[in-house]
């Protein structure tokens, strides 16, 4: 005997948030009633300290993968390239605004010895 029963559309929803999701995060609620609100804060803060550090390390990794492929790649339009100089001078132009004068001495150094090619920084 075939069965031509489907999931219904908020059963559907249900799997799919859960695959995206994990069961983890339909845990929570009931993590922080047996653990405790100190233990359960403690440990959910951790977490976010730890994806922070990582998210931060997967952006600096992938702004030196970027900065080692510019030379070689055109822009979208094709009309003109990008070279490593030109991103030095926009990532210098940027920093002068965002970052203070002793901070960002440091931070234009080691991103001219990285283009410079005497010293590898990524």
């Amino acid at each position: 005997m075939e069965s031509d029963s489907q999931y219904s559309l908020l059963v559907g929803m249900a799997y799919l948030f859960n695959t995206m999701f994990g069961t983890g995060i339909l845990a929570l609620p009931r993590a922080f009633a047996s653990g405790g609100w100190l233990v359960s804060t403690v440990t959910l803060l951790s977490s976010v300290a730890l994806s922070y550090v990582t998210v931060t390390f997967l952006i600096e990794v992938i702004a030196c993968a970027c900065g080692k492929t510019a030379g070689s790649e055109e822009t979208r339009e094709g009309k003109e390239r990008i070279t490593p100089a030109d991103m030095v001078k926009e990532n210098i132009a940027m920093a002068d605004k965002n970052a203070g004068a002793d901070e960002w001495k440091e931070r234009k150094a080691l991103i001219e010895v990285s283009w410079t090619g005497k010293e590898k920084i990524c």
